[in-house]
């Protein structure tokens, strides 16, 4: 059942990262730079879909050789999918904190800046876990 599995959640996982990253870079850009005209949003747009396709392509390149073995798809989409489990439930973990300040204090802890940078740092950890050995690092710190 894995092995049937495997192809079309890689697929999903693949899709999903990729414009999971075009959103993260457009809302990132969006922050830095406050557009003001249409032009710099377009722009910003155009950036977002170069991401997209960039990442897409990575990942077709990296999945072809490996589209037989069903490990090997696992082992490549794996860091994909923690990095896009990190990012999205740090960013929606984050709007919460900031829905409930702003509904008890009148303003959000941190500006959306802030929580698109943190949601990228985490998702950068999700994406770097397998690499830092983390898990290793945490069975033998909890025991």
């Amino acid at each position: 059942m894995r092995a049937r599995l495997a192809r079309p959640v890689a697929g999903f996982i693949a899709a999903a990262s990729s414009l999971a990253l075009g959103a993260w870079v457009a809302a990132l850009f969006a922050t830095i730079v406050a557009p003001a005209s249409g032009g710099e949003r377009a722009l910003i747009g155009v950036i977002a879909v170069v991401a997209v396709a960039g990442l897409a392509v990575l990942h077709v390149r990296a999945l072809r050789p490996a589209w037989r073995s069903a490990p090997a798809v696992i082992r490549h989409i794996r860091p994909a999918a923690r990095a896009l489990v990190a990012g999205v439930l740090t960013f929606g973990g984050l709007e919460l904190v900031a829905a409930g300040a702003v509904a008890v204090a009148g303003a959000p802890p941190l500006d959306l800046g802030s929580r698109v940078v943190i949601a990228g740092l985490a998702a950068g950890l999700g994406l770097a876990w397998q690499r830092l050995r983390l898990d290793d690092r945490l069975r033998r710190r909890i025991g």
